[in-house]
Formats: structure tokens, sequence, C-alpha cells
């Protein structure tokens, strides 16, 4: 089953570019997830217990512009993977059609049309992960 697991990272690395785009959001996703838990930590040492009421409103809008970078990040990133998903989808299904319309007529008098279907189910559910 190497092979087939070969000609499926074939298929992803056409892909790279997308992929290349999504992980330094991944990242910075991943950095911003880690800056709210020190925000909360201003806001609880400063705000709350040194009234530092300057502060809040700073905290604020900090919390706020963080959430609109990270949405905003994270449609984007939403947007990239759907694109990957959709082009690998595509691509794995081309590949089968090639190579069913390439099988000499006794394989399909060999077998039922609903093998044939269930391997493009197969495609389906590798999308679907």
């Amino acid at each position: 089953k190497i092979g087939g697991f070969w000609r499926f990272f074939k298929q992803v690395w056409r892909f790279r570019g997308i992929l290349a785009q999504a992980l330094p959001l991944n990242l910075l996703l991943g950095l911003l997830s880690l800056a709210s838990p020190f925000l909360l930590q201003i806001l609880t040492d400063d705000v709350l217990v040194r009234g530092d009421t300057k502060l809040l409103t700073t905290m604020v809008i900090a919390v706020v512009v963080m959430n609109l970078i990270s949405s905003s990040l994270s449609w984007v990133q939403s947007n990239l993977i759907a694109h990957f998903a959709q082009r690998l989808q595509l691509g794995l299904v081309m590949e089968f059609g090639r190579q069913i319309l390439h099988l000499p007529l006794s394989y399909y008098e060999a077998r039922r049309s609903g093998e044939i279907t269930s391997r493009l189910q197969d495609i389906k559910q590798i999308n679907q992960l």
C-alpha cells in the first residue's frame, strides 16, 4: 500500500503553495491564542488588584483588536483549507477517472458497479479527514 500513499502524497504535494500559506497562519493563530492568558493576567493583576482604571481602556482595546485579527486570520485560514480540500478531491477524482477509463472491458465484466462507486465514496471519506 506504499504505492497508494505515494500517489496520494503526490496529489497533496501539488498544492504545497496553499499549505505553505496556511501554515504561517496556523502558527500566528497559535501565538494569538497564547496572548489571551497574558492579557487576562494583566487585567487581573494590574486593573483589578491595583485599581489601574486607565489600563482598563487599553486592555479592552487590545482584546478587541486581538479578537478581530484572530477572527480574520481564522477566516482566511478556513478558506485556504477549504480551497485545498476541494482541489485535492478534484485531483483524486480526476486521477480515478483516468484510471477507470483505461481499464479493459474484462475489468468491468468481472466486477459489480457497486465496487467502482465504492471507490468514489472512499475519495469522499479521504476529503472529510
